[in-house]
């Protein structure tokens, strides 16, 4: 743990706001800029582990590829020492003050879901976010209400790109392993295949049916279940749960939450294109939402980094893959939470 007062290589440590895992998250200021910033720190035990260090590289380097204000920004990453020598691995990343997880959102409020314009407009932030980072063919693979983040101002950010790659980095997949976390978790990564865009289009579903259903399309009580409900059953109609959704909104939800990545729409880009003309039909989606924040305040928004390994992904082992249609499952084998 690093103590308050701690400077490494010009950030100074304030205070600690998470912790996980695979290490904490700080509160910190940028000396030469007097810029407050989030410090993600890698578990001194885990320095020697190159899976995760390699991990902890991959985030840094993709999301600062990425320039969008949809997406939690990077600042700098590497190691430094402290006044006694000791080594520490750092990210760190832009801190949106005052914000919260959508997931803290949701847990804050009397009702669980969002209405369906705020919640609409959260979705395309992420998309747009998304289609940035398609730019450089970067796939997410982990979206989810933790890793979407809230601003004051009621924009939402990508946050945690642990599990991203390259689209064109293909050692970066184990072969016939489930990365992501199981509650938005796409078909074609229930069955360890590669995903691309659209997968993540797919698990933004699921957070779309959340935020205006109250809860994720499927739940289940085991992992096997969940996966399989994944592969083989349809989801719930949205309008059903949430009748004051437009129809054209949930028509939208629905084709993300195809079983076939074919049937979906082909990108992020083709999604913000897609809510955008919803205003040709008189659905206008704020460009903003903070009223979020308003007559219903999330208990929890206090801070808007996300700390490693705090109930991010699971990395399921190939024999917890449930096939389409199979009988008797193996109970999945837990590789890493992280």
């Amino acid at each position: 743990m690093l103590q308050p007062g701690t400077v490494l290589g010009g950030i100074r440590i304030d205070a600690l706001l998470g912790k996980g895992a695979m290490g904490e998250v700080y509160r910190g200021l940028q000396l030469s800029l007097k810029r407050p910033v989030a410090v993600k720190r890698v578990a001194e035990h885990l320095l020697g582990d190159e899976q995760a260090v390699a991990r902890f590289a991959r985030e840094a380097q993709c999301v600062a590829r990425v320039q969008s204000p949809y997406v939690v920004g990077v600042h700098d990453f590497g190691r430094f020492r402290d006044a006694a020598g000791d080594e520490h691995l750092l990210l760190v990343m832009e801190l949106v003050d005052d914000g919260a997880s959508l997931r803290a959102l949701l847990a804050g409020r009397r009702r669980a879901a969002l209405d369906w314009r705020t919640g609409t407009a959260f979705i395309l932030h992420v998309a747009e976010g998304l289609a940035a980072a398609a730019e450089f063919g970067v796939v997410h693979r982990d979206i989810k209400p933790d890793n979407i983040m809230v601003t004051r101002k009621g924009v939402a950010k990508l946050a945690d790109f642990g599990l991203a790659r390259a689209v064109d980095s293909s050692a970066m997949t184990m072969e016939g392993a489930v990365l992501g976390t199981p509650l938005y978790l796409s078909p074609e990564a229930c069955r360890g295949l590669p995903v691309d865009a659209r997968g993540d289009l797919y698990s933004l579903g699921c957070t779309w049916f959340h935020l205006l259903a109250g809860g994720p399309p499927f739940q289940a009580s085991t992992t096997v279940a969940l996966l399989r409900a994944h592969l083989d059953d349809p989801p719930p109609p949205l309008r059903k749960l949430a009748p004051e959704v437009p129809e054209a909104v949930a028509a939208l939800v629905m084709r993300l939450l195809a079983k076939d990545p074919g049937r979906r729409l082909p990108s992020a880009q083709a999604l913000v294109e897609a809510l955008h003309g919803l205003a040709a039909q008189g659905l206008v989606i704020p460009r903003t939402a903070p009223e979020v924040f308003g007559d219903e305040p999330a208990t929890t928004a206090t801070h808007l980094a996300p700390a490693i390994g705090a109930g991010t992904a699971q990395t399921i082992a190939s024999g917890g893959v449930v096939p389409s249609g199979s009988g008797a499952a193996t109970v999945p084998t837990v590789l890493a939470a992280t």
